[in-house]
């Protein structure tokens, strides 16, 4: 197949005026154009693919403020959303001597005969299959007296005065229904919550 019938002059013209419209070209050729962003399709990026970026309370000149003075304006530099960073009380402070304890995370189901032998509930090994997240966490030298724990839907926080964990959960779980168990012999406390994640209802 001759490449000639496929593309002609109008047609190269064509594509060319679409890429580089003739409003925005310059007839002087200087090293300035070459600081001046592009526009049109040959501004476009990797980048430019999806929705804006999230918006960001910022204070400036000639933008329409709310109430607080501040003004609503997208940035081009955020790399995360409002809903994904968690709160300031949420983080360890840097200057907060106290080192995190050593912890490990494992799940728990509960299991029957009818799994064991039938299988009806068609549960497997996986974690889908788990009702439960269980924390386990080593605080040697500590006192049941001197722990304080804090377990919101996302996030456990744990403290004493030797000892902080700030630890955001892998999935979400129902605080109101937790517990914690406390081993003396082996200065273990162990944390279980009831997961309650978007397709629990498939795997149970």
């Amino acid at each position: 197949m001759d490449s000639s019938s496929l593309f002609g002059g109008f047609d190269i013209l064509a594509v060319n005026n679409l890429l580089n419209p003739p409003e925005l070209r310059k007839d002087d050729d200087n090293d300035s154009d070459l600081d001046e962003k592009p526009s049109g399709a040959a501004a476009m990026t990797p980048g430019s693919v999806g929705p804006p970026s999230t918006a960001v309370a910022e204070r400036g000149k000639g933008a329409s403020r709310n109430g607080t003075g501040y003004a609503t304006v997208p940035s081009k530099k955020a790399i995360w959303a409002d809903h994904e960073v968690l709160p300031l009380e949420r983080t360890v402070m840097e200057d907060d001597p106290r080192p995190p304890p050593n912890y490990e995370i494992v799940y728990k189901q509960s299991i029957g005969a009818e799994d064991v032998f039938l299988g009806l509930n068609n549960k497997t090994p996986a974690t889908a299959s788990c009702e439960d997240m269980v924390v386990v966490i080593d605080v040697p030298d500590t006192r049941r007296e001197d722990m304080q724990l804090d377990v919101s839907d996302d996030f456990l926080d744990f403290e004493t005065p030797r000892w902080k964990l700030g630890l955001p959960l892998s999935h979400p779980v129902d605080s109101k229904k937790g517990k914690a168990k406390w081993d003396s012999k082996k200065s273990q406390l162990s944390v279980t919550l009831r997961m309650k994640r978007e397709y629990d209802f498939m795997n149970f």
